[in-house]
């Protein structure tokens, strides 16, 4: 960071040269006719602030998110980024104030983030044209407790989110916040996405009583609570007429008069359900879980990210009927069982599995390849052990396949990847996390595969066979360039799909 200091500062006082642009003599003789004009000098009072801002954010967004544990820090780290450029100058800290302030982390894991939460939340109600800046909002890591300090921060933070117009996402993670909070929250006129992670709420229910919470222009929320906290969510109303995505855990399912208290009208509009089990699946959870859907008519992806089956009644491990519910699935995550119960007679197109039984595989059950009424287009298949013939199944019962990710747990003997897949534009295989053929693959080993892909996939534009890297070949392009990068950061948004989403984004990895 002090070498770019020193690099603006000369750039700001550049040394006078002859000219405009610094045309003069230098070196030979000007007699000679051998003219060596100085180095284009720009000056940077010249240069417009769009320009600036343009390079400001691609300092900012080059912070490597792989060596970071979440999103939180991730944040942190991009502020602390730019933070040199805004000490700069006048001019420099005028342009960086934007992304000094688009992510405000009130966070209290220690006692010196708890200094710079206070300091943070002071600025943020003394200004209000920087309140306004704010687009994130990220709470964590608060406990409960009688500090003066805390009780002060608190009060501050409640001021400063009615300034705070401009707020789009809004994290509370494993913390305890003041239930006033929450008035705050639904006064945001442009809150988009809301997630509560192990939240719980200071004060006791019966204090406070029953509590509507209005978020009209909602459409993303995620509810994982835990036991301690649940007594905030029974005692709450959501009421969210915009609601498209909703992302919840079986702790909320505890019956299914408790889900229609939380949300006493489900918006026709909820297309997207999440729901992560934090234990054994019970019948009642099950139960609770078919009503749900019942209430979700539209739902057009379901997800079950943990790959606990929510579907058996008892020990008997019988499953229950779907018949009349989710028709319009067109996106499902889960167990394989699940996937044939789900899927079967819908238009589902995008397809992730993340459990196989031992006694499942695709050569066995071949209609996972096809579980609803019209070929795959976008296929993920997580804990597979791969086989000689299972790329001849994949390419025989989805001619449709634009995007195809593999991690396999396991693969027999020496597998021939290589299946006419016309239509195929996005592939990853991976063997455990590691590289499918071994780091000791030379790279002409590679360079031959990719070659041979191209009459076999011939609109492939995204390879990965390797954890740390991946094989990119622009659109009117036959060559191939190495790109680093791990797996959650490739950008798989390149006109895959009809819809402009990638079977990852519709999958809901791309997001959280």
């Amino acid at each position: 960071m002090a070498l770019v200091r020193i690099g603006l500062f000369e750039l700001l006082n550049p040394p006078e040269v002859p000219g405009f642009w610094g045309s003069g003599l230098k070196g030979r003789d000007a007699s000679l006719g051998a003219v060596e004009p100085y180095p284009t000098i720009i000056r940077m009072r010249l240069v417009p602030e769009e320009i600036l801002a343009l390079i400001f954010a691609f300092v900012r967004e080059g912070v490597p998110r792989t060596r970071l544990k979440s999103d939180l820090e991730h944040d942190q780290a991009q502020a602390i980024a730019i933070r040199p450029l805004s000490e700069t100058c006048k001019r420099f800290r005028r342009i960086c104030l934007p992304y000094l302030f688009e992510a405000a982390i009130f966070d209290g894991s220690g006692l010196a983030s708890r200094r710079r939460t206070a300091t943070l939340v002071s600025v943020l109600r003394e200004d209000s044209n920087i309140a306004q800046l704010a687009r994130r909002v990220r709470i964590a890591h608060w406990r409960q407790t009688s500090s003066t300090r805390d009780s002060t921060v608190w009060g501050n933070l409640s001021m400063a989110f009615g300034q705070m117009s401009g707020v789009r996402y809004v994290e509370i993670r494993d913390a305890a916040v003041v239930w006033e909070l929450f008035d705050h929250l639904q006064a945001l006129p442009r809150l988009e996405d809301l997630s509560l992670t192990s939240a719980s709420v200071w004060g006791s229910t019966a204090q406070h009583g029953s509590s509507q919470h209005l978020f009209g222009a909602l459409k993303r929320l995620k509810l994982l609570p835990t036991q301690v906290g649940l007594e905030f969510y029974q005692a709450s109303e959501f009421i969210t007429p915009s609601l498209q995505s909703l992302h919840t855990n079986t702790t909320l399912l505890q019956n299914i008069t408790s889900i229609q208290q939380i949300f006493p009208h489900f918006p026709d509009s909820l297309c997207e359900l999440a729901v992560t089990s934090t234990s054994e699946p019970r019948s009642q959870e099950s139960t609770v879980l078919h009503g749900l859907l019942n209430l979700c008519p539209g739902l057009e992806s379901l997800r079950f990210p943990l790959a606990l089956s929510l579907f058996h009644v008892s020990n008997n491990q019988t499953l229950y009927p779907l018949d009349g519910q989710i028709l319009r699935l067109k996106s499902f995550e889960g167990r394989s069982d699940q996937a044939l119960l789900c899927c079967g007679g819908r238009p589902v197109d995008t397809l992730c599995i993340n459990l196989f039984p031992t006694d499942v595989t695709i050569e066995n059950r071949p209609n996972l390849l096809r579980p609803g009424s019209i070929p795959l287009r976008h296929l993920r298949l997580d804990g597979i052990r791969w086989k000689m013939n299972t790329m001849a199944f994949i390419s025989r019962h989805c001619p449709e396949l634009r995007s195809l990710r593999v991690c396999a747990t396991a693969k027999d003997g020496i597998v021939w990847m290589l299946q006419p897949m016309p239509r195929l534009q996005q592939a990853s295989f991976l063997v455990g996390g590691l590289a499918w053929y071994g780091d000791e693959c030379t790279a002409d080993h590679y360079i031959g595969l990719l070659q041979g892909s191209y009459n076999v996939w011939p609109k492939l534009e995204n390879l990965r066979l390797h954890p740390s890297y991946r094989w990119k070949r622009p659109r009117r392009n036959f060559g191939w360039s190495r790109v680093s990068g791990r797996e959650d950061e490739d950008d798989w948004r390149s006109g895959v799909g009809e819809t402009g989403r990638s079977g990852y984004e519709m999958l809901g990895i791309a997001n959280y």
